[in-house]
């Protein structure tokens, strides 16, 4: 089911950067081309807006009974000391270095590191969009023959490599052809951890996205630090910190179960 959401978000994904690349390959600027996109979403809620959607009594038997504030916190408390949905809980986190944190700063490298226009930048994102949809997509049968956990683990590793390959390489079409392979082999990893954290206190899902928005100052702690870091040293050398995704990946994602025979 995670992968499948991706999937959906991953096609929104893919417009954005295509109509940023054409505002600017136009000259209207970016102003127009969110204008454009502003409208679109427009249009959507027009399409939908006289579509029935089905009501909770349709969906659910009965609502289930609504907890006291003291119970709420008690719940979150627990979550925030079970050790095993932590370790799921930072390995998220490490696991964004290489994908939403290296998203947002690869648009800035490309054009203050290696000289691109704002417009091949958005073009080289929109490609990154497409790549990601694939993986996405390709990930679902992948699931049902491999076991997440070893996938993740197998992929951290070559994505390791990758990664730092791209970082040394001197020719900007070797980054290009690089960064589009990273975009791809990293797949996996959002869906199969935050199923993971889901499945270690099931039926609390509520529960695991309130820990996992705690534990996302971590994350926004990271992404300050690396800003630190290429303020004073450049961005080229605070790139290098993300390699910490991988190779915690590859360290404390556990092994996969072995299956248990039917007798």
């Amino acid at each position: 089911m995670m992968a499948r959401w991706t999937v959906a978000g991953s096609a929104g994904n893919l417009v954005g950067p295509l109509v940023l690349a054409g505002g600017f390959a136009l000259g209207y600027g970016w102003r127009w081309a969110y204008f454009g996109m502003a409208g679109l979403c427009v249009l959507l809620v027009s399409l939908t807006w006289k579509s029935k959607f089905p009501s909770h009594s349709m969906v659910e038997p009965a609502p289930p009974p609504v907890l006291p504030v003291r119970n709420l916190l008690a719940g979150l408390w627990d979550a925030l000391c079970n050790p095993r949905l932590m370790r799921w809980m930072v390995l998220l986190q490490a696991s964004d270095l290489l994908l939403d944190v290296l998203t947002g700063y690869l648009p800035l490298y490309f054009t203050d590191v290696t000289g691109m226009t704002v417009a091949q930048a958005s073009l080289i994102m929109s490609g990154l969009m497409l790549v990601g949809l694939v993986s996405n997509i390709a990930l679902i049968p992948i699931l049902d023959r491999i076991s997440g956990r070893h996938l993740v683990r197998i992929s951290a590793g070559v994505t390791g490599i990758l990664y730092t390959a791209w970082l040394l390489a001197p020719l900007l079409w070797v980054k290009i052809g690089l960064i589009l392979l990273i975009k791809l082999v990293t797949l996996g990893w959002y869906e199969v951890l935050q199923g993971e954290a889901f499945a270690t206190i099931p039926g609390r899902s509520g529960t695991v996205m309130a820990t996992n928005s705690i534990i996302g100052v971590l994350g926004g702690g990271i992404s300050f630090f690396i800003g630190w870091v290429a303020a004073h040293a450049g961005l080229p050398a605070a790139m290098w910190i993300l390699l910490i995704g991988p190779i915690s990946l590859v360290l404390f994602v556990p092994r996969a179960k072995p299956a248990v025979p039917a007798i």
